[in-house]
């Protein structure tokens, strides 16, 4: 009998130790699998079938010069560049997407493309990225830093695009480290520090281009997730909340 109810004790104590470990060990995925739920990244999104462009800064952007057609936005400037601006000036890192097809063009001796801005801190400080032409009678696709009307070390390669024909552009932003995508294949791998952090927008230049946009997105660790809707009065992004598709 007494040894019946050590050897009972003894693997009842043994059961306990054994379920108090498999607890420590559950507390211990938990902890460890909670903090990678807050590095989540959110995606904010316009796809121009509101019709207008509501939410969007739209001080370099004289009415004359855009509307939004058929879900797409059409841009088409007039002896300057025109561009759309989105975000907060302390965005850092994010990949910001946009389909960008160029339906008219004409060789100015200027830059004329459709392009993802990037970084910008103010009006015509920030990073382009896009494709067109770098004013040599070629058709490109090229970089370069913008500041105010200097543009600063102009990369670009020869890129026989095609008129009227939708390309998807992506840009990568992190650090001092930018690649540039057209049709998921990288066609620019730039390093530069002038704007460490900025908003993200769209734009076309200069004066023999009209180009049009849709399915834009950026996402990033300091976008909120929804998508594009009206600026509230103090000025703060307004978030139109909703079923969110998750872009790979």
């Amino acid at each position: 009998m007494t040894r019946n109810i050590k050897h009972n004790c003894a693997w009842i104590l043994a059961s306990l130790i054994f379920s108090g470990l498999l607890g420590l060990a559950s507390i211990s995925v938990l902890m460890i699998a909670i903090p990678s739920t807050s590095a989540w990244a959110g995606t904010l999104k316009d796809n121009f079938d509101d019709g207008n462009m509501d939410g969007w800064d739209l001080s370099g952007a004289p009415r004359d010069t855009w509307e939004v057609k058929d879900g797409e936005l059409v841009v088409t400037p007039r002896s300057w560049p025109v561009w759309f601006l989105l975000g907060k000036t302390t965005w850092k890192d994010y990949t910001v997407r946009v389909r960008a097809k160029i339906v008219k063009y004409q060789s100015t001796g200027y830059i004329e493309s459709a392009e993802i801005l990037a970084r910008a801190t103010s009006p015509l400080y920030w990073y382009a990225f896009g494709f067109g032409s770098v004013g040599l009678g070629t058709k490109d696709n090229f970089c370069c830093p913008v500041q105010g009307d200097l543009l600063v070390s102009v990369l670009y390669n020869i890129f026989e695009w095609e008129l009227d024909k939708w390309y998807d552009l992506k840009l990568v932003a992190e650090g001092d480290q930018f690649k540039f995508y057209m049709n998921d294949e990288l066609v620019i791998d730039y390093t530069y520090s002038t704007y460490p952090a900025g908003k993200v927008g769209i734009g076309a230049t200069f004066s023999g281009t009209t180009a049009h946009f849709d399915d834009f997105s950026v996402t990033g660790d300091d976008v909120p997730d929804g998508f594009v809707a009206p600026v509230e009065a103090k000025g703060k992004l307004a978030i139109s909340w909703g079923k969110i598709k998750t872009i790979q």
